[in-house]
């Protein structure tokens, strides 16, 4: 899987295969134990599609994102957040790679290039582009 540090030693993005964890979580490291956040529960990263799409992710998805990652880090000042997409599915991906860049864009003012370059090592096969929600079959696949 994926692995991103987005904040040195405070947060971190990992796409990974764990089967005790729901689907997208925030994981919160202490020096002996860890505790997670599902990122699902009450809807919080849920896309209403229009027709054939999955996202990105609406404005009020992406405001919730980034105040429960800015509230736990303010919860757990000493410790590593890490944000895991506990899925290989290119879709989810795709979201979550959305929102990380949401998040760095509006909380550190990352520039458009200084993202696009951060993930331009990223294999363009991983991630499925998002599609056009309009009344015909998809015809504009939007990518990096």
């Amino acid at each position: 899987g994926m692995e991103w540090c987005v904040v040195p030693q405070r947060f971190c993005f990992v796409q990974a295969r764990r089967p005790e964890l729901p689907c997208q979580c925030l994981l919160v490291e202490f020096e002996d134990n860890v505790e997670y956040v599902d990122m699902e529960m009450g809807g919080l990263l849920e896309h209403f599609s229009l027709r054939e799409d999955f996202g990105p992710m609406g404005l009020s998805q992406v405001f919730r994102f980034i105040e429960t990652i800015e509230r736990e880090m303010k919860r757990f000042p000493n410790s590593k957040i890490v944000y895991i997409l506990n899925s290989d599915c290119r879709r989810r991906l795709a979201n979550s790679l959305f929102l990380l860049g949401s998040y760095l864009i509006i909380q550190h003012q990352w520039t458009t290039q200084s993202l696009a370059d951060a993930l331009d090592s990223l294999p363009a096969a991983d991630i499925e582009p998002f599609p056009d929600a309009g009344q015909a079959d998809p015809d504009l696949l939007l990518t990096r």
